[in-house]
Formats: C-alpha cells, sequence, structure tokens
C-alpha cells in the first residue's frame, strides 16, 4: 500500500512539474493567422551537445481555425518552437537558422508559456513559358530559379527551385521565398529546340552577368517570365593521339575528361570525344571559354601509367593542333611523423595534394612505417594537407632543407620528396556572444577564420552555434593565428569569403591559439545585412 501511494505520489508530482506552451502562427507579412500550421517543439542545443543527441523531448501539434495551438504535459527545459506548413516559411533557404525564425523559449516547472508568436512567409510563384530562337514554344525544357549563395567561399548562382515547360512551352515554379532570383532554362532532352540551344538566362542571356532579375513577392505570381533560348555556338578542339604514325600506335591513350577554368559549380558538361584512324582526336560541342584538358592511359609497352594536360581557349572558332603529349606522372614521396602526444597510428592518415586550379585531389594512405607515395601527380602547384583533419594538423612541412611555410608544392617534371611532422595538440576557443543590449545572443554563428597567407586556410576554418545562453565552444583548432567573428544571421558559407567580411574586419577579434591550450572570448553579435 505504501509503495503504491508513493508511486501516486510520484505521479502526481511530476504531471504537476510539466508545463504547458500556447501561443499562435502568423504570416510574416500582415499577421494573419495561419491555420493548420504544424507546430513542433523540441529541446534546444547546448553547448555539450553532440550532433544529433538522442533521448531529448519534442512535442507536436496543429493550429486550430484562428492559427493558435496548445500544447500541455511539458517537461521543463529550454525548447525550440519550429511552425510549418505547405505554401509558407520560417527564413529563406539562404539563411542560417535564427532565434527570429525558430524562437527558444524557457518551460519552468509547471509553467504555463501563453502568447508565443511564430510567424511564416507566405511563398511565391514565378511563371513564363521557355521559347527557341524563332519564337516557338519549347517543351520538356528544364527551368531553374537560383539566387547567389555562398560555396566554398565563393559567391556563385545556386539551384533553388525548378519545374519543366509542358507542351505549349509553359512553366510554373512554385514555393519561392520572396527575393530576387535569376531564371535559367535549357532545352533539355526537347526535340523542338533546333539548332541546339545553349543554356540561356532569363530574358535571353548567355551569362549569368547579363542576365534579368525577377523580384517574387510573398503569396505573389510574378508572370510573363518568358525565357528564349539562345542557339548553342559550340565549337571543337583538335590535336594528334600519342603515338599517332608509330609502327604500334598506342590505343589506350584515349581516355578525356574536359572542365572549364575555372570551374563551374553546376556544368552540365554536353560535349563529345571521337577520335579518328587511331591518329587524331576532337572534343566538340563547347561553348566559348576557357577549358582544361586532360588525358590519361596506361603505355602499354611499359604499363606505365601516362598523362597529359592542356588549357585551350576558344574565343570564336575551332582550336587545332593542341598539343597533348604523354609523359609519366611524377611521383611524390615522403614521411610523415608524430610529434608530441597525437593519439593517431600513422597508417590510419592520409597525405592529400589539391590542385590549386580546382582539379581533382591525389591522396595516399601513409604506412605503418611513416612512408607514403603520391604517383601521377600532373605539374602545377598543389595544396598540401593530412587526414582526418579532426585527428592531427601540419605542424611541419619540408621539402629537402625548404620550408613550406604557406604548405603548398609545385610540382615541374620531376618527383620530390616531403617531410611532413603532423601533431594532435589542439587549442579550444571558448565563450559567450552578447547581442547590442548585452543580452546572451542564442543560436549566432561563431566563425573562426584561419591565417589565409597558408594555401590549407580552407581546412583550418572552424564554425559553430551559441546554445540558449549565448555560450559556444570549438575544440580541434590547430595552432595559429585566426580572427573571430559572432554573426546574427550570415548566410551559410558567406564568413569564409573575404569580400564578405571586408566591412566587419575591424570588428572581427584576432586570437593565436597555442598548442593543447584554451582561450575563453567575449564577443558582440554582428548583424548583417
Amino acid at each position: 500500500m505504501k509503495a503504491l501511494l508513493s508511486i501516486l505520489f510520484l505521479a502526481a508530482a511530476a504531471l504537476h512539474a510539466q508545463g504547458a506552451v500556447e501561443g499562435k502562427v502568423v504570416t510574416a507579412t500582415d499577421a494573419s493567422p495561419v491555420r493548420k500550421a504544424t507546430v513542433l517543439l523540441r529541446a534546444a542545443s547546448t553547448a555539450g551537445d553532440r550532433p544529433g543527441q538522442p533521448g531529448r523531448d519534442s512535442y507536436l501539434t496543429q493550429t486550430d481555425s484562428n492559427g493558435r495551438f496548445s500544447i500541455g504535459g511539458v517537461a521543463p527545459g529550454t525548447y525550440e518552437c519550429v511552425a510549418s506548413r505547405a505554401g509558407f516559411e520560417a527564413r529563406p533557404p539562404n539563411r542560417s537558422a535564427t532565434t527570429a525564425a525558430f524562437p527558444r523559449i524557457t518551460v519552468e516547472n509547471g509553467a504555463r508559456m501563453a502568447d508565443v508568436v511564430l510567424r511564416l512567409t507566405p511563398l511565391g510563384v514565378t511563371t513564363g513559358r521557355v521559347l527557341d530562337a524563332e519564337g516557338y514554344p519549347v517543351s520538356s525544357a528544364n527551368v531553374m530559379a537560383m539566387q547567389y549563395g555562398y560555396q566554398q567561399g565563393k559567391k556563385v548562382l545556386l539551384a533553388n527551385r525548378g519545374a519543366q515547360s509542358d507542351h505549349h512551352g509553359e512553366y510554373r515554379i512554385f514555393d519561392l521565398f520572396p527575393g530576387t532570383y535569376y531564371v535559367r532554362a535549357n532545352a533539355g532532352r526537347s526535340m523542338q529546340a533546333s539548332p541546339r540551344s545553349a543554356l540561356t538566362y532569363y530574358p535571353s542571356a548567355l551569362a549569368a552577368a547579363q542576365a534579368a532579375p525577377v523580384e517574387v513577392t510573398a503569396a505573389g505570381e510574378t508572370r510573363s517570365i518568358d525565357i528564349r533560348l539562345q542557339p548553342l555556338r559550340a565549337f571543337a578542339i583538335r590535336g594528334k593521339l600519342p603515338g599517332a604514325g608509330a609502327a604500334s600506335p598506342a590505343r589506350s591513350f584515349n581516355s578525356f575528361s574536359v572542365r572549364p577554368r575555372p570551374m563551374e559549380p553546376d556544368y552540365l558538361g554536353g560535349y563529345s570525344v571521337s577520335t579518328r584512324n587511331n591518329t587524331t582526336w576532337e572534343i566538340s560541342g563547347l561553348a566559348p571559354g576557357s577549358y582544361v584538358v586532360r588525358m590519361t592511359g596506361t603505355d602499354p609497352a611499359t604499363n606505365v601509367s601516362q598523362v597529359a594536360q592542356a588549357v585551350v581557349d576558344i574565343v570564336n572558332s575551332d582550336v587545332d593542333g593542341v598539343d597533348l603529349s604523354f609523359a609519366p606522372g611524377s611521383e611524390i614521396s615522403g614521411s610523415v611523423k608524430l610529434a608530441g602526444t597525437a593519439a593517431a597510428a600513422l597508417d590510419s592518415l592520409r597525405v592529400t595534394l589539391l590542385p590549386n586550379d580546382e582539379g581533382q585531389q591525389l591522396d595516399s594512405r601513409v604506412k605503418a612505417d611513416g612512408t607514403f607515395s603520391i604517383p601521377n601527380v600532373f605539374p602545377g602547384a598543389y595544396r598540401i594537407g593530412v587526414e582526418p583533419v579532426e585527428t592531427v594538423y601540419p605542424k611541419s612541412i619540408r621539402m629537402g632543407d625548404r620550408e613550406l611555410a604557406d604548405r603548398q608544392v609545385e610540382v615541374t617534371s620531376g618527383g620530390g620528396g616531403l617531410a611532413i611532422v603532423v601533431a594532435g595538440d589542439f587549442g579550444k576557443v571558448q565563450g559567450m556572444v552578447t547581442d547590442a543590449g548585452g543580452n546572451p545572443a542564442a543560436v549566432h554563428n561563431v566563425t573562426l577564420i584561419p591565417d589565409q597567407s597558408k594555401a590549407d586556410w580552407a581546412s583550418l576554418f572552424k564554425s559553430t552555434l551559441t546554445d540558449t545562453r549565448g555560450r559556444f565552444a570549438i575544440g580541434g583548432v590547430a595552432p595559429g593565428r585566426y580572427t573571430v567573428f559572432a554573426w546574427q544571421d550570415a548566410p551559410p558559407g558567406a564568413p569564409q569569403n573575404a569580400e564578405f567580411r571586408k566591412p566587419f574586419e575591424q570588428l572581427g577579434q584576432e586570437i593565436t591559439v597555442e598548442p593543447a591550450s584554451v582561450q575563453t572570448l567575449e564577443l558582440k553579435a554582428l548583424v548583417t545585412p
């Protein structure tokens, strides 16, 4: 009996400790109620949480006809309020989550949190037609609404949402967050676009820089965004195959790749490669621009891998006589040593070479004795790295008696030996972010920008979000100089871009991280435009 009474008492105490959250969901434009919106109450993260940490409380409900919601039985804690409904969004797709979009509330024992307001922005639509160069409709064309964003620290156009044109050439792109877009079309597999059509931006531009912006409004429809596809100005580049005219032509030398300089994030390819009588090669279907042409293969006589590469500029005509003479690739070898108390086995590491010219990364696993070898390295400049970056960082890199302070190597015609010393005595940066009023700034982005004189600076870049109390902690920081910023809502990837940071450079806090050190900072949040 006493046991039963104890259970009932504990149950009653637990029920009494539970709180409630009530509020409404409205539009961000005119505060109209949003009915049948889903409201999720999920436990907010703290500075010590692991990503995807399980076992946290969450609650789900739906708004009524007046946009109101009520959630009972909420355990004490700090929660993030997330509202959603088809045709609405709480934040732009190119912005990080903030407390403005997803408010945070703290539920005390048995407390009732009332008047929580969640705002959703109605999404817009853009419509138009895709036409060929003569003004006839093009069906099955791929149409994409794009916005500027950041990718690996570079400002580029990124795809947002898309659609296909119907048999009248008409298209509709739904669920666009209000803002500025650039609409692009290509004929895809359509047989109606003749001659072949180029990738074309609204209204008829071949380059994004000449495209006209399209403004999409909340709950609005932007009409008559008609795109007239431009004929594809396609050219070819040609050259002789290695070994052409020899008694035993090297038939295995026919593996080609072509990429623009610089590499475009959404490069669609579309070229074709052909050889003739085992003497010449041709790559056709290339638009004007600069390209890197690469050919790889194996010499059948020696079984040695060989490589060839050339930079080709197409202006307004075909390019003949491109020299792709094969030569054995260089071999970059060397050794890796551990310094200090790095908790890593040598054979768990990889040495990487990343071309400065945006080519393919090369790498080699380190052997148990610390040696490594990377074959078939093209001539050019490479950034040197050691992975996994969470385990070790390069402390010193030497080639012969020369220290490679910028952590890059220039490969010419011969190979070379690298002596790499790695360490694992990372530092830690922690602290607090406050807003203009001195209040803790939750869900703010804290970024550590490393010394950019080093070629591998991007691998040292660190970022995290503050917790509900404005605290942050960043571990695994390689020793060196950094500038620290705290952003209220910087677009993802933007802090890595030097032009984006330029107006804020004097507001960053410069620090030097020593091996195995802990630094505690107090930062003021920066508000971006």
